[in-house]
């Protein structure tokens, strides 16, 4: 019993589709909770079709994966894990941070979802490509635990 040629390429594309997705650009900043910082520096960026004026940007202190990038609540197994830190924003075409998803294993949950006019985006988004620098303009606070960030990227905008 075999596999046919045509399920072997149908994988073979889809992974490399995966892989492509997966292209990361860089970051340097810090998120810190519970006053121990994570140095952040992998940048990704991508746009969901059935929301193409806003950009999801995935800043994190390591390379993630296809299987991670691929699903908004992909890392919530590996900070459960204590494997991951990162921030997540939603940034829309005005360059306002629509929606922000934290995740690092001292929050005791999930992730922490943070919206507001506290989390701030500085700098430009074109077709190709956001750059700027994720902030707070003050630091966090969620169920007692005390947070901030600030990380200044450039990550190649990868469309669905």
């Amino acid at each position: 019993m075999g596999i046919s040629k045509s399920v072997v390429a149908t994988a073979a594309f889809a992974l490399g589709a995966s892989l492509t997705y997966a292209q990361e650009g860089t970051a340097t900043g810090t998120f810190t909770v519970k006053g121990r910082p994570a140095k952040l520096a992998y940048a990704y960026a991508t746009v969901e079709p059935d929301a193409p004026n806003v950009v999801r940007v995935t800043l994190s202190d390591i390379k993630l994966t296809p299987a991670q990038l691929n699903f908004p609540f992909g890392l919530q197994a590996a900070t459960k894990a204590g494997q991951v830190h990162a921030v997540v924003a939603e940034i829309d075409a005005t360059k306002k941070v629509v929606n922000t998803m934290l995740y690092d294993q001292a929050f005791a949950m999930d992730l922490v979802s943070s919206a507001g006019i506290s989390n701030k985006f500085e700098g430009t988004i074109d077709k190709n490509a956001v750059t700027g620098k994720l902030f707070r303009s003050g630091p966090g606070e969620e169920n007692k635990t005390p947070y901030d960030f600030s990380v200044t990227f450039n990550a190649p905008i990868k469309r669905k």
